[in-house]
């Protein structure tokens, strides 16, 4: 049994420590150039959801055009590199066991897509978000006007909200804004 004080073994190398004689405390990921495909395409995801984010939640028409200029290059980068990643990964060795004997283990070809082929389930959610995903860029970038799932044309002001409009588009009458005393009176005593 393992006591909380003891030292925990760690693999290494045969030199002694896990990379060429280097601590590198898991930095040694980046040295897979996979790793860090897979991590600029996750980055330029998020960028393109958060443009789209922009289009969809935001009435400013200046910051409508720029969101939809940017959309075009973050999309079209982060299609790239996750189609390079999905190809990679699909077409990869992996692991299998023997089901006789669990302690065996080989390598399969093209594992993780044999993977996908035996669960069919699977494959269908993995297929259908990714094609939804890949519509949503498309239809924004394609027809103009389009927001949150509607084709019908939504007009972008280029209005600024006064502080006074709510959000449901009324005006609240300044009488009827709440004060807040910042002060209070001197009556206070310590």
């Amino acid at each position: 049994m393992l006591s909380l004080t003891s030292p925990v073994p760690v693999r290494s190398s045969p030199s002694g420590s896990p990379y060429k004689g280097i601590q590198l405390h898991g930095l040694e990921a980046v040295l897979n150039i996979w790793n860090v495909v897979f991590g600029l395409a996750v980055f330029f995801l998020a960028r393109t959801t958060a443009l789209l984010f922009f289009i969809n939640n935001i009435d400013d028409e200046t910051i409508y055009k720029r969101s939809r200029g940017a959309l075009a290059w973050n999309a079209a980068i982060f299609l790239i590199l996750f189609l390079a990643y999905l190809f990679f990964l699909l077409t990869k060795q992996g692991f299998a066991y023997d089901p006789a004997n669990p302690e065996v283990t080989y390598l399969v070809d093209y594992k993780y897509w044999k993977n996908l082929i035996e669960m069919p389930a699977v494959f269908a959610i993995f297929f259908i978000g990714v094609v939804l995903v890949l519509v949503g860029i498309l239809l924004t970038l394609l027809k103009e006007g389009f927001r949150k799932g509607s084709g019908s044309k939504v007009s972008v002001s280029s209005s600024r909200h006064s502080p006074s409009s709510s959000s449901l588009g009324g005006t609240i009458p300044p009488t009827t804004l709440p004060t807040a005393q910042i002060c209070p009176s001197s009556s206070t005593t310590r």
